[in-house]
């Protein structure tokens, strides 16, 4: 694992940190309403399945949210801050991902609708859509006039953000 994420012990330092809001600040202050104490809760559990799905059900982006989003958000709202020092969300976030994503069994996929769905462009957008499509059983083809997919996902530098 990459020096982006974190290992075993400091991903479990970081989750047991987490209080358990029942306000939920956390969410409230995410731009795209992803909700840190529900996935945190999963992944204290040992359900890293449902800890990812939470952070995808309104983000298919999530990792490569959680590897870039700035600190200004769920971190700025962690209750944990006002004790010693809020728990590093979107690191958890990416860190989750990376690790359990590929183990997953997409058992949310709707079966083939026989619909096929043309993307212009793969950047975050016509990344983004073509998750939720193909998870809505579209057969998705995407299409982009550069060599490399990701738009404005390349000018992030590959030590914030490696292509791969």
């Amino acid at each position: 694992m990459s020096k982006l994420y974190l290992n075993k012990p400091q991903l479990d330092a970081e989750l047991f940190k987490c209080l358990n809001c029942a306000s939920k600040p956390c969410m409230t202050a995410c731009p795209v309403n992803c909700s840190p104490q529900e996935f945190i809760q999963h992944a204290k559990a040992g359900e890293y399945e449902n800890a990812v799905k939470s952070i995808c059900k309104n983000n298919p982006m999530g990792h490569t949210c959680g590897l870039i989003c700035p600190d200004t958000f769920c971190m700025k709202a962690c209750l944990r801050s006002k004790i010693d020092h809020p728990i590093n969300i979107p690191l958890v976030q990416a860190t989750l991902i990376s690790k359990h994503r590929q183990d997953m069994t997409d058992i949310d996929k709707a079966p083939d609708n026989g619909k096929k769905v043309a993307i212009i462009g793969a950047g975050p957008a016509g990344m983004a859509a073509a998750w939720v499509l193909v998870k809505l059983g579209y057969a998705v083809k995407l299409f982009e006039k550069t060599d490399k997919v990701g738009g404005a996902l390349n000018l992030i530098p590959d030590y914030r953000l490696p292509y791969e």
